[in-house]
């Protein structure tokens, strides 16, 4: 039920911040690419070239699941590590003191609009001095 309540919140946000048609951008892929700086991790979404709404999801398992006919699949057991709107690209990051070494984690990245696309998944795992791995 927690995975339901997270995709009505995208769907919300999309709805509410959303001030364009991307009916033009349909079938623009998002893609999704994974930093791991000296002090966060930064989950960086391409998008299409005009403003549009955009989220990074994380999970625990690579695991992806049909939620609603005509959606990607997304990840399973997700949260909502932030949604914004983008040009060309959104942003969000976690600090890497958030993230317990030696655990992967599992992120997505979403487009929302007209449609709703997603990125092919993508995972980091800090090591135990705190460097990243994919």
């Amino acid at each position: 039920m927690k995975s339901a309540v997270s995709l009505f919140s995208l769907a919300l946000c999309a709805s509410s911040l959303l001030t364009q048609d991307l009916s033009a951008q349909k079938g623009v892929a998002p893609s999704l690419a994974i930093h791991v700086g000296t002090t966060a991790v930064t989950l960086d979404v391409s998008g299409p070239p005009a403003p549009f709404v955009g989220a990074v999801i994380l999970s625990l398992s690579p695991n992806l699941t049909h939620y609603l006919v005509d959606l990607p699949p997304l990840l399973s057991d997700f949260a909502v590590l932030g949604v914004g709107i983008g040009d060309k690209s959104y942003t969000a990051s976690i600090p890497k003191v958030s993230v317990p070494p030696g655990l992967f984690i599992y992120a997505q990245g979403v487009v929302l609009g007209d449609t709703i696309l997603a990125s092919d998944v993508g995972s980091f795992v800090l090591d135990a001095k705190g460097s990243g791995q994919r």
